[in-house]
């Protein structure tokens, strides 16, 4: 897949980079750096299993020039955190803190190689090709208030957790745009097909609380495929 997306960068943008080699002499892109918000949305059969599984949350990414001339391809790495909501359930097991709070979330992490245009314009298009992990996570504490946080030898009580990983790799596009003066910012936003095997995961809602007051998780199982949107800050990192 990355062997495509750099034959690709080559056949589209190899004129582009010869049309600004000039400029780039002058000041070579050496990566990019980027940071945003990001929203997730359940495809085919997850979303069939997980109607509600969409997550917000923000992702962060630091792609290199992996050579020492100009060049359309740059290497990363790529992380993501996506909450998808919290349960609260009434339990026994304290008085002090008689509420149970789960938070299911979604990490990705990938390698990154992305083709784009050496030249300076306005609008800038790129693929990506991303290979990694995506974990789930649920877990389960008493719920605090704030005063418990401000405490300085406070640590969270954790009942129970779940986590589970598989392998997710995925293409994306984007678009580099709104250039700023000193042309070393763009904002970016980019949307990415992100594939993955059947996995096991708690959903929101699939949390009991036994007598005794602790948390029992119930499963589902199926294909986690996605849709990540990012709309980031992206930083060009030169010398």
């Amino acid at each position: 897949m990355f062997v495509m997306l750099f034959a690709f960068g080559k056949a589209t943008f190899g004129q582009s980079g010869e049309n600004g080699q000039a400029e780039e002499i002058r000041r070579t892109v050496v990566g990019t750096v980027y940071l945003g918000p990001a929203y997730t949305a359940p495809l085919g059969s997850y979303r069939q299993a997980y109607p509600h599984a969409d997550a917000l949350g923000g992702t962060f990414g630091l792609l290199i020039n992996p050579r020492k001339y100009p060049s359309p391809l740059e290497l990363g790495l790529q992380g993501s955190y996506l909450s998808q909501g919290v349960d609260k359930n009434p339990s026994n097991y304290s008085r002090t803190y008689p509420t149970l709070k789960t938070s299911h979330s979604i990490v990705p992490l990938h390698f990154i190689a992305r083709v784009k245009p050496q030249r300076e314009m306005p609008f800038k298009p790129y693929l990506d090709g991303l290979a990694g992990i995506s974990i789930f996570n649920t877990r389960t504490k008493l719920k605090e208030d704030i005063f418990d946080f401000m405490r300085q030898d406070h640590e969270a009580f954790v009942l129970d957790r779940y986590r589970t990983t598989v392998i997710s790799f995925g293409m994306g596009v984007g678009m580099l745009f709104w250039q700023n003066k000193s042309k070393d910012a763009y904002a970016d936003l980019r949307v990415t097909y992100l594939q993955s095997p059947f996995a096991s995961y708690v959903k929101k809602g699939q949390v009991r609380v036994l007598q005794d007051g602790f948390p029992a998780y119930e499963f589902t199982r199926s294909e986690t495929n996605m849709l990540l949107i990012n709309l980031n800050i992206a930083g060009v990192l030169t010398h």
